[in-house]
C-alpha cells in the first residue's frame, strides 16, 4: 500500500504477480505524492494538461494552478470572476493557453493569466463541462474544440462559432480525425460523424475512451473495460471485480500498460495486446492494483511517458517506471546473507547464503558455486568474505584463513609458496590486476599480491604495523596508493607511508569504498562518517549535519558516466553532481541537493559490494539480493526547458517584474535577490542552472556564465548605478543548455551619486543669481542715465556703474544657495547645508519631508510664509526650474527669504 508522511511523500510500489515470481529482472514503479503541505489547497483534481513549455495545470475544485514538479503556483482571477472559475471540470491546451471547463459555468479561456468567459450559447454557458479535446486539424482551416457537458456535446470553431452536435449529454470525447469522433455518456456510447450519430455501439455507463493502434476502440464501463472491435460485438470479462471510475479514461503509456481508475485505486494492465488476445479468447485479465488513499478524478500520460493521477481528496500523484531491476532471486536461495560482488565479461557473480555463489548472465541464473565444501579449517566460517573474477573466468574467493581460485567449478588453491594464512585470519579485498593476478588485504592487515600463474606465489608486501582491516584500494594519476581501512585511509608515496584518519580531517569511519574522481580527487565512502576526500595532499569530509549529504552509513562510492558521484548507503542510492559536491567541498555552496533513488537498503560488510559494467550499468549489493541499475538512463535525458524568474527582491521590498525589467529606486536597498524555476515533471531529471549579471554595455562574449548549480536562487549584494541583464539557463544531465531568460535590472541613481547633479545646480544658481544681478543693473543703469541726462558728470556715472558691477559680482559669488531636490512623488531626496541653515533643522529630518511638509502652497503663488525650527516666520519669494535625469521630471523650485535677500532656498517638485 501507498504510504504518505504527511502529505507529501516519496513512495514506492513494486510490481508482483500473483503466483510463482518471473524469470527476469523485475521493474519498480516509482510513486510520488502531493496533497496540501505541498501548496494544493484542496484535495480533488479534477483534470490535468501538460503545455509546450513543460509544465502541468492542474484544476481542482478550488481553482487553476501549475506545477513544475517542485512546486504549485497557484493562478489567481480576478475578484469578481473567481468564485465562477474555482470549480473546474476539463482542461485542455488552446493556442495561446488552455481551454478551462467549469462546473455549472460554461467553457472558458486562460490566456496570458487572465480568466475570460468565452462567448457560448446560454444553454452552454450554465452547463457543467465534462470533457474538452481538439480534434486532429487535417483538412480544417480553424482551430476547433469539442466540448462534452451536460447540455450536450458542441463543436466551436473561431470562424464557424458554435454547433451543437447532440442533444444527448456527453461525458467523454474521443476524436479520431476533423469529423468523426466516438463520445460516452452514462447510458451508452456511440460513433459521431459530423451531425450523424450512429447508433450505440453498446449500453452502460461510459466514462472514459481510447483507441488502440488496431483501431479499436476501449471503453471504462462502470463494471469494467470494454473492447469494441471495429467489427462485431463488444467484448467484456465477465468476471471483472472492480468499479471503475467516472471521468477516468483508460490511458497507455509507451511500455504498452493500460491503466484504468477504480474506487481503491488505478489498475493496470502490463500489455494492452495481450489483454486483449485474452479478451477475445474469452480469458480473464490480469490487472494490478495500486491502492492509493482517494480514488482517481482525472488520469494523464504525458510526452515524457510520466503518468498522473489526480485524486478525489488526497491531491495528485505521479508513477514513473525507474530504470532499474530487482534482480530475483534463485529458485531456493535466500537473502539472510547478501554479498560480495564481481563480475567478468557479462557475467555477474554474487555470494547468496553465506556459502553460494551464483552467476546472473543474459536475464538468468547461470551457474552456482557451493564453496561449503571448500577445506576451511577448524570451525571457522565458511562464508565468502571477498569475491573477484579475471577476464579468463576464473572466480577467486576468500573465506576463513582460506583463498581459491574457481574456473568451471573446479577449485584450485594458491601456488606453492604462497604463505599461510593465519587462524582467523580472512581475506577482505580482492583486486584483478590489468597486468594478471591479483592484489589482497585480509582482516589482519596484511596485504598480498600475485598469483598471475600457477607458479606465481602470492607475496607478502610491506605495509605498516599497525595496518588495520583494508576493504577499499586505489591508486591515483600521480602514482600513489591508497587504502580504505577501518581507521581512515592509508597512503603510500614512492616507499613513504602515511595516514588520515577521523583526527586529521577525514571521514570518521571504516572507508568501505573509494573513488577518484575527473579532476584527480579521491573520495571514500565510509561506514558512519559519510564522505571523505583527499585532494593532492589535503583531506577532508561531507557530513549530513555540515553539508547536507543524505546518508552517512556508506557502502560505496562510484564515478557515474557524466561525473556525478552515486553513493549508495542504509537508505537507498544517492546522485550527486560532480560541480555541487567539488563546489561544498572548496566551501563555494553550503549544502548539497542530491537526488533520492529507492533500490533498497545497501550491505557492504563484504566488499566490493558495488560494480559497473562497459554499458555504464550499476550492479548492487542490497539486503534484499542483488539490483541491476542504469545510471546513463537513470539522469533522464530531457531537452531543458526555459526558466522562469520566481521573484525578485530588494531587502525586504518584492519586485514585480513588468515587460521582463525591474527597477531599484532610490528608496530601496542596492542588494537584489532573485529565485526561478524550471519544470522537471521526472523525479530523474537533474535541476541544474547556469547563470550571470552583466551591464547592458557589456560585451556578453567577455562575460561566462556561472558553472552549473543546482541552487533556484541568488544575491547580488550592492549594485553599482546602471542597466543590467540578469540571465538564466537550465543545463541537462548530459551539459545541454535550454534557452536563456532575461530579465532586466534598472538600479537608479541616488542623487548624491548622479554626475548631473552638480552641473544641473551650478545651472540653477546661475540662472537664479543672474537674473538678480541683470536687473538690478538695468534699474541701475537707468538712474545713471537719467543722472548722465541731467548732469554732466558722464564720465562720473560711468564709473559708478561699474563699481556697481563689481560690487554685484562679488555679491553673486557669495550668495550661499541652499538647496531642496524633491522627486515626483513630491518626496525630499537631497538638501545642502544652507537649506538645514534657514530652517534650523537636521539634514536627516529635512530627508523625511515631502511637499506638504516643507512648502504646503508653493506651486500657485510667487511669496510664501514659511516657518523655521525655533517658531518664527519668514517670507520667501519662489522660483521654479525643471530638472530632468533619467528620463524623469524633477520641479526644482527657489526660495529667497525677504529678511535675507543673499539666501535662497530650492524646493520641489509643487
Amino acid at each position: 500500500m501507498v504510504r504518505r508522511a504527511g502529505w507529501t511523500a516519496l513512495l514506492w510500489v513494486v510490481l508482483f504477480v500473483l503466483g510463482p515470481a518471473p524469470a527476469g529482472a523485475v521493474d519498480r514503479l516509482r510513486v510520488d505524492a502531493w496533497g496540501r503541505a505541498a501548496g494544493l489547497p484542496q484535495g480533488t483534481v479534477t483534470s490535468m494538461v501538460r503545455d509546450d513549455a513543460g509544465y502541468l495545470w492542474v484544476g481542482t475544485f478550488a481553482g487553476l494552478f501549475r506545477f513544475s514538479g517542485q512546486q504549485f503556483e497557484e493562478q489567481v482571477a480576478r475578484p469578481e470572476v473567481y468564485a465562477r472559475v474555482a470549480r473546474i471540470t476539463a482542461l485542455s491546451d488552446a493556442p495561446d493557453g488552455l481551454w478551462i471547463g467549469v462546473e455549472g459555468g460554461g467553457v472558458w479561456s486562460f490566456v496570458d493569466g487572465e480568466f475570460v468567459q468565452v462567448k457560448q450559447p446560454e444553454e452552454l454557458r450554465s452547463a457543467t463541462i465534462w470533457d474538452l479535446a481538439i480534434p486532429p486539424s487535417e483538412g480544417s482551416e480553424e482551430d476547433r474544440l469539442l466540448v462534452g457537458a451536460s447540455s450536450g456535446l458542441w463543436r466551436y470553431g473561431e470562424q464557424s462559432g458554435w454547433t451543437r452536435l447532440s442533444d444527448e449529454p456527453a461525458f467523454h470525447v474521443l476524436p479520431l480525425d476533423a469529423d468523426t469522433l466516438w463520445v460516452g455518456n452514462q447510458t451508452m456510447v456511440w460513433r459521431q460523424a459530423g451531425m450523424q450519430a450512429d447508433a450505440p455501439t453498446a449500453t452502460g455507463g461510459f466514462f472514459g475512451l481510447w483507441r488502440d493502434p488496431d483501431g479499436d476502440i476501449w471503453a471504462a464501463e462502470r463494471n469494467g473495460p470494454v473492447l469494441i472491435p471495429t467489427s462485431g460485438a463488444p467484448l467484456r470479462d465477465s468476471s471483472w471485480g472492480y468499479h471503475l471510475k467516472l471521468g477516468v479514461a483508460p490511458s497507455v503509456d509507451a511500455s504498452g500498460r493500460m491503466w484504468f481508475g477504480t474506487d481503491q485505486g488505478v489498475l493496470v494492465l502490463e500489455d494492452w495486446a495481450e489483454a486483449k488476445a485474452r479478451l477475445k479468447a474469452g480469458n480473464p485479465l490480469q490487472p494490478i492494483l495500486h491502492r492509493l488513499e482517494s480514488s482517481p478524478r482525472s488520469l494523464l500520460v504525458d510526452a515524457d511517458d510520466t503518468v498522473w493521477v489526480g485524486t478525489k481528496t488526497a491531491g495528485l500523484y505521479r508513477f514513473t517506471t525507474t530504470p532499474f531491476s530487482q534482480i530475483p532471486l534463485p529458485d531456493g536461495a535466500l537473502a539472510e546473507t547478501t554479498g560480495p560482488l564481481a563480475r567478468s565479461g557479462d557475467t555477474t557473480w554474487i555470494s547468496l547464503d553465506c556459502e553460494q555463489v551464483h552467476a546472473w548472465q543474459a536475464g538468468a541464473w547461470s551457474a552456482v558455486v557451493d564453496v561449503s565444501a571448500f577445506p576451511v579449517e577448524g570451525g571457522a566460517s565458511r562464508c565468502v568474505t571477498a569475491l573477484a573474477a579475471d577476464r579468463n573466468g576464473g572466480l577467486f574467493v576468500g573465506q576463513s584463513g582460506l583463498v581459491s581460485r574457481v574456473v568451471d567449478g573446479r577449485r584450485s588453491s594458491p601456488p606453492p609458496g604462497t604463505p599461510v594464512l593465519r587462524p582467523n585470519e580472512t581475506p577482505s579485498y580482492i583486486e584483478v590486476l590489468d597486468g594478471g593476478g591479483i592484489w589482497m588485504a585480509t582482516n589482519a592487515g596484511r596485504v598480498f599480491q600475485g598469483w598471475s600463474s600457477a607458479t606465481d606465489p602470492l607475496v607478502l608486501l610491506p605495509v605498516p604495523e599497525e595496518l588495520p582491516r583494508v576493504l577499499s584500494r586505489a591508486v591515483l594519476a600521480d602514482g600513489r596508493m591508497v587504502l580504505g581501512a577501518d581507521d581512515g585511509i592509508w597512503i603510500l608515496d614512492g616507499q613513504r607511508w602515511s595516514h588520515s584518519g577521523c583526527e586529521e580531517g577525514f571521514a570518521c569511519g571504516s572507508v568501505r569504498d573509494l573513488m577518484v574522481d575527473g579532476a584527480g580527487v579521491l573520495w571514500g565512502a565510509t561506514y558512519g562518517g559519510g564522505l571523505g576526500w583527499l585532494d593532492g595532499g589535503e583531506v577532508g569530509r561531507i557530513t549530513p549535519a555540515e553539508h547536507g549529504l543524505p546518508e552517512g552509513f556508506l557502502s560505496s562510492v562510484t564515478l557515474g558516466p557524466g561525473g556525478q558521484a552515486w553513493i549508495h548507503g542504509n537508505r537507498g542510492l544517492f546522485m550527486l553532481g560532480s560541480e555541487e559536491l567539488d563546489a561544498v567541498r572548496r566551501g563555494i555552496l553550503p549544502r548539497l541537493q542530491p537526488l533520492h533513488f529507492d533500490v533498497g537498503e545497501a550491505n557492504g560488510w563484504a566488499q566490493p559490494a558495488a560494480l559497473t559494467d562497459s554499458e555504464d550499468r550499476l550492479w548492487l549489493v542490497t539486503v534484499e539480493g542483488l539490483v541491476s541499475y542504469s545510471l546513463a538512463a537513470e539522469v533522464h535525458a530531457w531537452t531543458p526547458g526555459a526558466v522562469q524568474i520566481e521573484s525578485v527582491a530588494s531587502g525586504s521590498v518584492m519586485l514585480k517584474p513588468v515587460h521582463g525589467r525591474v527597477v531599484l529606486t532610490r528608496d530601496l536597498p542596492a542588494a537584489l535577490d532573485i529565485s526561478w524555476s524550471s519544470p522537471l515533471l521526472r523525479p530523474d531529471q537533474v535541476s541544474r542552472y547556469r547563470y550571470r549579471l552583466i551591464r547592458t554595455s557589456d560585451d556578453t562574449s567577455d562575460i561566462p556564465f556561472s558553472e552549473p548549480m543546482a541552487r533556484t536562487s541568488v544575491s547580488f549584494a550592492s549594485l553599482e548605478p546602471g542597466a543590467y541583464w540578469f540571465e538564466v539557463m537550465a543545463v541537462g544531465a548530459d551539459a545541454t543548455e535550454g534557452e536563456i531568460t532575461r530579465l532586466q535590472v534598472i538600479r537608479a541613481w541616488l542623487w548624491s551619486e548622479h554626475p548631473g547633479l552638480p552641473v544641473a545646480i551650478s545651472v540653477l544658481c546661475m540662472t537664479l543669481a543672474g537674473a538678480l544681478v541683470v536687473s538690478r543693473l538695468i534699474a541701475s543703469e537707468r538712474r545713471l542715465r537719467t543722472l548722465s541726462e541731467r548732469s554732466r558728470a558722464a564720465i562720473e556715472a560711468g564709473r559708478r556703474l561699474e563699481a556697481l558691477r563689481r560690487m554685484y559680482g562679488d555679491t553673486l559669488g557669495s550668495i550661499g544657495v541652499a538647496i531642496f531636490v524633491l522627486d515626483g512623488d513630491g518626496r525630499c531626496v537631497e538638501v545642502n547645508q544652507q537649506a538645514c541653515d534657514l530652517f534650523g533643522i537636521e539634514r536627516s529630518t529635512l530627508l523625511t519631508w515631502t511637499r506638504v511638509d516643507l512648502a504646503p502652497a508653493v506651486a500657485q503663488a510667487d511669496r510664501r510664509e514659511f516657518q523655521r525650527a525655533d517658531g518664527a516666520l519668514f517670507t520667501a519669494t519662489v522660483k521654479m526650474t525643471l530638472f530632468i535625469t533619467d528620463g524623469m521630471e524633477h520641479l526644482v523650485v527657489s526660495l529667497r527669504a525677504a529678511a535675507s535677500p543673499a539666501h535662497e532656498v530650492v524646493v520641489g517638485p509643487g
